[in-house]
């Protein structure tokens, strides 16, 4: 069997001073290199316990989802909760918002025949086994121009050379799960635009085409959920008039929820805007339970992600929900939370099999793919 690397034996060997010397000179890729020994460099660090070492790796773009020979990642590999603490995310809004608006807009016939329209487009058969040529299309035009000054660009485009390289749209959601700028930014992107027709072509191409692949490719069929899932959210008593029992709602962006309510209460007890300058509570924190029942609307993402403790199922843009029950609780007992909404997915109001929306898509990418090579 060939030997190790240096690197990998630096790490295994808690030497700091080593390992920050060749940190400094090696790509994401080299970082997550796959040893003879069937393990990465964090696998070793994290299951000799070395501290510091890990810490090290995971601030330079080490990946926390590679599974080793033994089909355990970093996190299995940890033989102590401090070691283990090291993996947990650091934000505490992954599962929370402190803003409905800008995860939920409320559904006319309107507004759902557009969503309907688009969400159709998304789901188009897939017509082509191979993601290469899309993702470095991506990775031109939209990640590498529109998401060139987040933190943890590195980062992103690695998972995006990954995915080209493998060619496995795993590793778009892995981009998503990351903790960097990546998935606010989309988010943001896709609950700001409102379907916006000024957006930029390269733009809108480039995000819409990710999430055609999470939308369409087969391989992520095997990932589909269906059933309960939790979401933390902290909101105003003028904002909770607004969602009455009955009313239906339609998620802009994508939704991280996760299949343990005790992570989502964690959540949604956590803020930074609870009381204003007279202390008077300004945001309730609220509990939401999506019940999941189409094919699409939700990807159980736990063994996908960077984060798999997070246990979190992904709703995707454009899934309309209806709100069956609002219950006020009292925070004391119920491990601070204030407001409970149960929210179970409906039929769209609107039929449309509009497939023509498809091909000019799909003629749209072509025409821009063409341009390019000329």
């Amino acid at each position: 069997m060939a030997m190790a690397s240096d690197f990998y034996l630096a790490c295994r060997n808690n030497e700091i001073n080593a390992v920050k010397s060749h940190l400094g000179k090696m790509t994401i890729n080299q970082i997550n290199q796959i040893e003879p020994n069937g393990s990465t460099a964090l696998h070793v660090a994290s299951y000799y316990g070395n501290s510091e070492i890990v810490k090290l790796l995971l601030n330079n773009g080490a990946c926390r989802s590679i599974l080793n020979k033994y089909k355990c990642t970093p996190y299995d590999e940890a033989k102590t909760n401090e070691i283990k603490q090291l993996f947990i995310r650091a934000t505490n809004r992954r599962f929370g918002d402190n803003s409905p608006q800008i995860e939920w807009m409320k559904v006319n016939k309107d507004i759902d025949k557009r969503a309907t329209a688009q969400r159709k487009l998304l789901s188009c058969s897939w017509k082509q086994a191979n993601i290469d040529e899309m993702i470095d299309w991506i990775r031109k035009n939209y990640i590498d121009q529109e998401m060139n000054n987040i933190i943890g660009i590195d980062f992103i485009q690695w998972f995006f050379h990954k995915a080209k390289e493998e060619n496995n749209p795993i590793y778009l959601l892995k981009a998503y799960t990351a903790e960097t700028e990546f998935y606010t930014k989309l988010n943001q992107q896709l609950a700001t635009s409102h379907f916006n027709e000024s957006d930029s072509q390269f733009n809108l191409i480039g995000r819409n085409w990710i999430l055609k692949i999470i939308f369409s490719h087969p391989y992520l069929h095997q990932y589909i959920f269906k059933g309960q899932t939790y979401r933390g959210m902290q909101i105003s008593s003028e904002d909770l008039k607004q969602y009455k029992v009955g009313s239906h709602v339609m998620n802009k962006s994508f939704l991280s929820t996760t299949k343990t309510r005790g992570i989502a209460e964690q959540f949604a007890f956590k803020s930074e805007s609870w009381q204003n300058s007279d202390e008077k509570k300004i945001k309730l924190s609220t509990l939401c339970t999506y019940e999941i029942k189409k094919d699409r609307s939700g990807l159980d993402i736990e063994h996908i992600s960077e984060y798999p403790h997070e246990k979190e199922v992904l709703i995707l843009p454009y899934s309309a929900f209806k709100v069956i029950k609002i219950q006020m609780t009292n925070a004391i007992t119920n491990n601070g939370i204030e407001v409970e909404i149960e929210l179970t997915e409906c039929d769209s109001f609107v039929d449309s099999g509009n497939e023509s929306l498809c091909l000019s898509y799909n003629r749209l990418y072509t025409i821009h793919q063409s341009g390019e090579e000329e």
